[in-house]
């Protein structure tokens, strides 16, 4: 785990924030169902021009930490993205894992992108709650995103 306090930290969520909750779309032809599309990171990009500019890391604390490795999170992230990826948190509960990690790793900045409000305490002012539908592409959270950025992130050089 990187010990860099200084660095602003950004907890991702997958489902629900990179691409829409039910990624894989199926469709009834002739009364059968089939496979229509996969839109696995679909918003990755919205992410990746929020912070591309900033100096900022990435920790997994998605339910897909549970099922891969860090590197192979890494990998299935556009390339640029995956390399701000320096962690996954530790333990069942998503908003006890994420303290369980700034209280490790000596953050003091960092924001939660989730689609789940039922795993956070109410006044978590940290998270970022995306429409599991939305995700990171709402005008709304890449708004709230971009200020913090601004406000607590270095441009990098």
């Amino acid at each position: 785990m990187e010990k860099d306090q200084n660095k602003i930290v950004i907890f991702l969520d997958f489902d629900g924030v990179l691409h829409p909750a039910d990624y894989l779309i199926f469709k009834t032809v002739d009364g059968e169902l089939i496979f229509s599309d996969d839109t696995r990171f679909c918003w990755a990009g919205n992410l990746w021009n929020s912070i591309r500019e900033f100096d900022c890391q990435l920790v997994i604390h998605s339910s897909w930490r549970n099922s891969y490795t860090l590197d192979q999170l890494r990998d299935l992230l556009p390339t640029e993205l995956g390399k701000r990826v320096v962690a996954v948190t530790a333990g069942d509960s998503r908003h006890q894992s994420i303290l369980a990690y700034v209280d490790e790793a000596n953050v003091k900045n960092y924001i939660i992108l989730d689609d789940a409000a039922d795993e956070f305490p109410s006044e978590c002012v940290e998270l970022l709650l995306c429409e599991d539908n939305m995700g990171i592409s709402s005008p709304e959270i890449l708004n709230k995103l971009a200020q913090f950025l601004k406000e607590f992130c270095h441009h990098e050089v």
